[in-house]
C-alpha cells in the first residue's frame, strides 16, 4: 500500500511524463527530401509573441505622432528580406484610411527581427500582420472577436494563405 506522500511523488512523475507526451510539436520538411525536423512549437508561439510587441511598439509611436483613427482592422502581407527586415508588403483586405494604412506599414517596416523566425519549412516565409485601430476598450473587444473570426477563416482555406505567420492582436 502507498502512502499518501509516495502516491503524490507518483502522480507527479506521471502527470510530468504525460506533459511531455502532450506538449505540442511542429514537423517539417527541411530541404533535402525525406528529412524531417520536429521543433516544439512553443518556439514559434514565443517568437510570434515576441514580434508583436515590437509591432504594438512601432504602431504606439507612429500613433503617437499621427492622431486619431477610425475602428478597423488593417492586414499586411509581406515576405522577410535578405537583410531580415520585411520585403514586398502589401495590404490584404481593404479597411483603413490611408492615415490607418500608413501607420501600420510603417510600423511593419520598422520589424528588423525576421531572420531570426523559427522556421523549418523550405522557401520563404510570408508573414500577416493583424493591426487593430479601436477607439476604446469595448470597440477593441469586438474587432478581436472579428479578428479571431477572419483568422479561423484564413487557416481553414484551402490556399497559401493558411501558411503565413501571423503576428498582432
Amino acid at each position: 500500500m502507498l502512502t499518501r506522500t509516495e502516491f503524490a511523488a507518483l502522480a507527479m512523475s506521471a502527470a510530468g511524463a504525460c506533459m511531455i507526451c502532450l506538449t505540442p510539436v511542429t514537423a517539417s520538411a527541411r530541404n533535402q527530401p525525406g528529412d524531417i525536423v520536429v521543433s516544439p512549437a512553443g518556439t514559434m508561439e514565443q517568437w510570434q509573441q515576441q514580434t508583436t510587441t515590437r509591432l504594438d511598439r512601432a504602431l504606439a509611436r507612429a500613433y503617437s505622432s499621427n492622431g486619431n483613427t477610425g475602428n478597423v482592422i488593417v492586414q499586411i502581407a509581406f515576405t522577410r528580406g535578405p537583410d531580415g527586415r520585411p520585403a514586398n508588403p502589401r495590404f490584404v483586405n481593404s479597411e483603413g484610411s490611408w492615415l490607418e494604412r500608413s501607420m501600420a506599414r510603417q510600423a511593419v517596416m520598422s520589424l528588423s527581427n525576421l531572420d531570426s523566425v523559427p522556421v523549418t519549412q523550405p522557401g520563404e516565409p510570408t508573414f500577416l500582420a493583424n493591426l487593430i485601430f479601436a477607439e476604446d476598450a469595448h470597440i477593441l473587444a469586438q474587432l478581436r472577436d472579428r479578428l479571431a473570426v477572419m483568422e479561423h477563416a484564413r487557416i481553414a482555406a484551402n490556399d497559401e494563405r493558411r501558411s503565413y505567420i501571423a503576428l498582432g492582436s
